[in-house]
């Protein structure tokens, strides 16, 4: 297993200095006309939320989970709270990085904390089954209930998932419905909103 490296804020980008020249020719009718050269040019001057986008970049238009992986550690060693919540989405389903649930948990944790409704679904999805903690379904329940109201469309999908089938309450179809609709309804907002967190955690877990 690797360990999380928390690297200098003052980084050697000199090194890397083509590297957005390069990423434009490979792209060039597709970043003509859009900010991804400056994104590019940005995250290597250290700015948290550029090298999150950078981050996406390579892992949609380049399918580099490893470059991906180190972007979004950068971004997240800066403070970011969806850099921190995606790089723990990263360690835990081992995206160009070892498998590792005790940095999953911590970092889910330490973002959930900043009311990041997604961290705080996948926290309450590690108490559901018992990933780094004993299985506590009254906690992930919980959890679910906190992300779902503030519009995280996984949440909302759980919940409906536990009342349906009686994982840990009653069942309840009336409440699984609601919730499942709920689920339908959040995602159509995020959709209409383009969220770029969202796009980028849809990828890492296809």
């Amino acid at each position: 297993m690797k360990k999380i490296l928390l690297f200098s804020l003052v980084m050697a980008f000199s090194s890397r200095a083509d590297l957005c020249d390069d990423l434009f020719k490979k792209h060039k009718s597709a970043w003509e006309g859009t900010s991804n050269l400056n994104i590019c040019k940005n995250a290597l001057k250290g700015d948290p939320d550029a090298q999150f986008d950078l981050a996406g970049i390579f892992s949609i238009d380049e399918n580099n989970p490893e470059e991906a992986f180190e972007w979004t550690r950068k971004s997240a060693s800066q403070g970011c709270t969806k850099s921190q919540y995606v790089l723990g989405l990263m360690y835990y389903d081992g995206v160009g990085v070892d498998m590792n649930w005790i940095y999953a948990f911590e970092l889910f944790e330490r973002s959930s904390k900043k009311e990041l409704p997604n961290a705080i679904t996948s926290l309450g999805f590690m108490y559901q089954n018992g990933h780094m903690r004993a299985k506590d379904l009254d906690k992930a329940k919980e959890l679910y209930v906190k992300a779902s109201y503030l519009g995280d469309p996984t949440a909302s999908y759980l919940l409906g998932e536990m009342y349906k089938n009686g994982d840990g309450v009653e069942v309840d179809t009336e409440k699984a419905a609601f919730y499942f609709l709920d689920s339908i309804n959040s995602i159509l907002k995020a959709i209409t909103a383009d969220d770029k967190t969202l796009i980028l955690v849809i990828n890492i877990m296809i």
